[in-house]
């Protein structure tokens, strides 16, 4: 009697190398105790390992054939997960930070292909609001759960995101690091070091946005729009959940930008008084000057920009709470 031969689920790892996981925590977590080592451990495993690790648990599953990718940079993520498309893959697994999730997310976006992150850039904002942990062990388990649920990701002129847009002063940060090689390889550092020239040389742009069908129009020198909680970071924003109908949007109505940071890091800049915060899931705006804005911490193009919301628009592995 011949055997049933049980077709293996395919699985891409996508692993980032160049990702910035831990680069620049390291000589703080020798000299002060004020982390919090949930976010900022020091894992059991060294991250070039997490690939081989990935592989093993899912073949000890059964039914799964696991593929390992390294890349060195987000765009070469694109490319591997429009491969994965054509190959009808199962399972994409991130192994990277917010800008190689978004590069994976705007191929596979409206597919039946799932999504599983296993944080190891810089900031992880993504995987913080989802609730996988910057915890190897414990984002595995979640992998291997295999819990899938599909999220909401915004659109800006037809590119998606994950977690936020930007426009205003931390665009200018972004385009500051990309335009610097030592910077990027700094991680953490290279942002600080670009935030401190951003208060000294940028000036702002005056910004006009549409919210809604409305059109009533606004006058601003930044916006951030949040299609979840995080932003650059353990920052909130607010409590939006990509499970909602909506984005959460400050508008930036003054150039107070060391006191916007100040109220930023303590989780109360949305309730400062020059911060006008709106909710809705469709916003326009424009400059008459050149101005740039980021998505997941990546900068995407000029304005003007037109944003909506794509209902269940990713399949992801979640925890199961």
């Amino acid at each position: 009697m011949e055997e049933l031969k049980i077709e293996k689920k395919q699985i891409k790892v996508i692993y980032n190398k160049s990702a910035g996981y831990l680069r620049g925590y390291f000589p703080l977590l020798k000299n002060i105790r004020l982390h919090d080592f949930k976010k900022f451990y020091i894992p059991k495993v060294k991250p070039h390992l997490w690939p081989q690790m990935i592989t093993r648990s899912f073949h000890d599953l059964g039914n799964f054939q696991v593929r390992v990718v390294v890349i060195h940079n987000v765009y070469e993520a694109r490319r591997e997960a429009r491969k994965s498309l054509i190959q009808k893959d199962y399972a994409i697994i991130c192994v990277g930070g917010d800008g190689t999730l978004n590069q994976i997310a705007n191929v596979i976006a409206r597919s039946n292909i799932i999504l599983g992150i296993i944080p190891s850039g810089t900031v992880n904002s993504a995987a913080l609001a989802l609730g996988i942990p910057i915890n190897f062990e414990k984002a595995l388990k979640i992998m291997l759960d295999q819990n899938v649920r599909s999220i909401d990701l915004g659109k800006a002129n037809g590119r998606y995101f994950i977690n936020c847009l930007g426009v205003g002063m931390d665009a200018y940060v972004v385009r500051d690091i990309e335009r610097s090689r030592w910077k990027k390889r700094c991680g953490v550092w290279g942002y600080i070091l670009s935030v401190f020239k951003a208060f000294l040389f940028f000036k702002g742009r005056r910004i006009f946005v549409q919210i809604g069908e409305k059109e009533k129009i606004f006058e601003v020198w930044g916006l951030i729009i949040g299609n979840m909680r995080y932003y650059a970071g353990e920052f909130i924003l607010g409590e939006n959940h990509p499970a909602r109908n909506f984005f959460y949007i400050l508008l930036l109505k003054k150039k107070k930008y060391f006191r916007y940071l100040f109220k930023l890091i303590t989780g109360k800049l949305h309730q400062d008084k020059d911060v006008e915060v709106i909710k809705d899931s469709y916003i326009r705006f424009f400059s008459k000057e050149p101005v740039f804005y980021q998505l997941d911490g990546d900068l995407a193009g000029e304005l003007p920009v037109t944003v909506l919301k794509e209902k269940k628009a990713l399949r992801v592995f979640l925890p199961r709470n």
